[in-house]
């Protein structure tokens, strides 16, 4: 990805039919038919928001939008071409699912095998394993739920973009291209059967208000998931399926003057749409209403040789051209755009950008030309559905092979490089590793470019599944330390507490010492104020409520809290003096009862994945370090009140000394890579941190 936090978006619309006029029939394949410039235009447009919001997705916010154009178009076109000719028997189905095999899959496996070899010579070992899963889901067009499934978040800073992943909207598409004619064909039965005329319209109707109130109530419960999820996108289908049929059944525009108002229209609703949205707006719930129904409006008007329209400037040569490669565009800009950083050891700069755009359009006119329309029109495949399918198939089984043989490699490397950190650390003292350089005295010198941990052992943290995430309910709890030790200790907080388990549970069992973890992603104690989390709001407020129940239940010898809020605070503009006003009540609460308090100081936020980028940078390392912002990213008001009281029972430490000198924080230190994604610390990092931690727990538990 250009930058953490624009989302993958789109494919282009009507991938498996040609731009026509719904009268013109569904067309036959390998013979042209009469084309609408305003929908070749409207790829265009959408394919040229994708491209343009994954090149700066800082400027061109809700460029992601196209996606919606894309699905609006798609849903248009395919049920244009299938009511007017219905599919009535089962080899109808299979012709039309052949047309589609012969369309699409060459060209996507094709770009998914040379993904994949791109990956494995220029992109992270690290993140090789993840993109072969993908690879593999995007062939048999099933990545959106694998997306959905790990509730990907397009936005979230500390996710590593893999260079298939934008075949999420592939997926949803060719999934409705399964299913949609299998509806059409049940539908025409029942027209007939009981001559509904209106059977269509009631029957596309339904799936578009199901799917739209889907898409409202999941997008507010899971956002992250419903963003990419078939039913929540239906409904876009669906909608310029409902067009095509009202279209078939005679809905024309006359007016050529609002012919043009209402295409100059809904241009401008898309175009808003696009600078307007960004990460924060809740897509694609209600919305998403707004590029979809513009979308629509500008299909219906037609204007297509009305004077006073935007036909005059959407049929010139260019844009015309480029919706006819949209499909290609889409298909090599996000590997191309991601991978090129680190092909060519450059950070790209707007000039960079122009020229990668000017590749992916050259590139994207070849695989039109010489890949898509090879397949598409080849006679031999046109005229024998076996051999269309068995072409299908194999692409997808050489995705497979591929995928397979990449991890292996992959696998083979990362276990060559353990090899020879261990033959290189043998003897090395281990009172010098990680922070330890920092903390031990008569170390010998470490090699710049030199391991303790490979990058791929470093993004390991089997404590994340001690962290509950939304919606919060039933919390996670883990033990560490030992089995039944005399001492308790409790650990609270959210994510940035967890990171400290590891630690807790080495020295835990080395003192005998034993605990539970109770952290949440995001959610911490807060009293007087909720943390603004949506649909699950409430979920965290009670788990928060719970952790501090908890603290003060008499349970426990210690606890051990740690924290990084930065989620917004309903009703609060003042954020940091809000939190330092909730936080100072925390602290009462849990002095008050008597029990003992450490705070562990929030680190820094990196603004990479470490052992992604230490994976590719591995002679250079220094090029992964990054700006202390601890001023302003991670304030912590509660080591603050801890660190400047006078109470009894109080302890606190701070080891972002230890990870940050003269304004620069460092991505590995000692040997270890500290974190193990981009602001949560690395289980061998956070051990070496012992020194540090180690007398105030000890302190704290006599």
């Amino acid at each position: 990805m250009v930058t953490p936090g624009a989302p993958a978006s789109g494919s282009p619309a009507g991938v498996g039919a040609h731009v026509q006029s719904p009268a013109s029939g569904s067309g036959v394949a390998g013979r042209k038919t009469p084309e609408r410039s305003d929908i070749q235009a409207l790829r265009a447009a959408a394919v040229a928001l994708v491209l343009l919001n994954h090149l700066w997705p800082h400027r061109l916010t809700g460029g992601y939008i196209g996606v919606d154009v894309f699905f609006v178009i798609s849903g248009f076109l395919i049920t244009s071409g299938l009511v007017t000719r219905p599919p009535q028997r089962p080899r109808d189905l299979a012709a039309f699912w052949g047309r589609r095999v012969r369309r699409l899959l060459p060209a996507a496996c094709l770009v998914l095998i040379l993904t994949l070899l791109a990956v494995l010579k220029w992109g992270p070992l690290t993140v090789v394993p993840n993109t072969a899963h993908q690879a593999i889901a995007s062939a048999f067009y099933v990545q959106n739920w694998v997306l959905a499934g790990n509730a990907t978040d397009y936005f979230a800073a500390n996710q590593t973009s893999t260079a298939v992943q934008h075949f999420w909207s592939l997926s949803v598409e060719e999934q409705f291209y399964l299913v949609w004619p299998v509806l059409i064909l049940a539908l025409t039965w029942l027209a007939r059967r009981f001559h509904w005329r209106s059977v269509y319209q009631i029957g596309l109707a339904s799936v578009l208000l199901v799917s739209f109130a889907a898409s409202v109530w999941y997008t507010a419960r899971a956002p992250s998931a419903a963003y990419f999820v078939t039913f929540t996108r239906a409904w876009e289908l669906a909608t310029g399926g409902l067009l095509a049929v009202m279209v078939s059944r005679g809905l024309v525009v006359r007016s050529r003057a609002l012919r043009a108002g209402l295409a100059w229209g809904g241009l401008l609703v898309i175009g808003v749409s696009a600078l307007v949205l960004n990460s924060t707006s809740a897509f694609p719930g209600a919305v998403a209403a707004a590029p979809v129904l513009g979308t629509a409006v500008v299909i219906a008007a037609a204007s297509d040789g009305v004077a006073g329209g935007p036909w005059s400037i959407w049929r010139i040569r260019p844009i015309q051209v480029l919706g006819d490669i949209s499909y290609s565009v889409y298909l090599w800009h996000w590997p191309v755009i991601l991978l090129a950083p680190d092909a060519l050891h450059i950070t790209l700069s707007w000039k960079h950008k122009l020229a990668l755009a000017a590749v992916v359009l050259v590139v994207s006119w070849l695989s039109k030309r010489f890949v898509e329309d090879t397949f598409r029109y080849r006679p031999g495949l046109i005229t024998s559905l076996p051999r269309t399918f068995l072409l299908g198939l194999t692409a997808m089984l050489l995705v497979v092979a591929t995928s397979i043989a990449t991890t292996q490699w992959a696998q083979h490397l990362v276990q060559q490089d353990r090899q020879r950190i261990g033959s290189i650390a043998t003897g090395f003292p281990e009172k010098c590793v990680g922070a330890g350089v920092l903390l031990a005295s008569n170390c010998p010198a470490i090699a710049p470019d030199f391991l303790f941990v490979a990058p791929a052992d470093a993004k390991e943290n089997p404590w994340l599944n001690c962290n509950t995430f939304a919606p919060y309910t039933p919390p996670s709890r883990c033990t560490f330390g030992a089995a039944d030790g005399p001492r308790r200790v409790l650990l609270i907080g959210n994510s940035h507490a967890n990171q400290w388990a590891p630690l807790l549970d080495t020295l835990g069992k080395e003192h005998g010492w034993s605990g539970i973890t109770m952290t949440a992603s995001g959610c911490m104690p807060y009293i007087g104020m909720t943390i603004d989390y949506g649909p699950n709001t409430d979920g965290c407020k009670k788990l928060g409520d719970a952790m501090l129940a908890e603290a003060v239940s008499g349970r426990y010898d210690l606890v051990v809290y740690s924290s990084w809020p930065n989620d917004p605070i309903i009703g609060r503009d003042d954020h940091w003096a809000a939190v330092a006003e909730s936080q100072l009540r925390v602290f009462d609460a849990i002095t008050t009862a008597g029990v003992g308090l450490l705070v562990l100081r929030d680190t820094p936020h990196a603004v990479v994945n470490l052992p992604d980028c230490i994976s590719t940078h591995r002679t250079d390392m220094d090029t992964c370090d990054y700006p202390d912002l601890t001023a302003t990213q991670s304030v912590d008001a509660m080591y603050a009140i801890a660190d400047g009281s006078a109470r009894p029972k109080v302890w606190t430490v701070n080891v972002n000394d230890l990870i940050c000198e003269f304004g620069v924080c460092h991505a590995v230190v000692g040997g270890l890579i500290t974190y193990h994604d981009d602001n949560h610390l690395s289980v061998a990092f956070a051990n070496s941190l012992a020194p540090r931690v180690e007398p105030a727990l000890k302190d704290a538990l006599g």
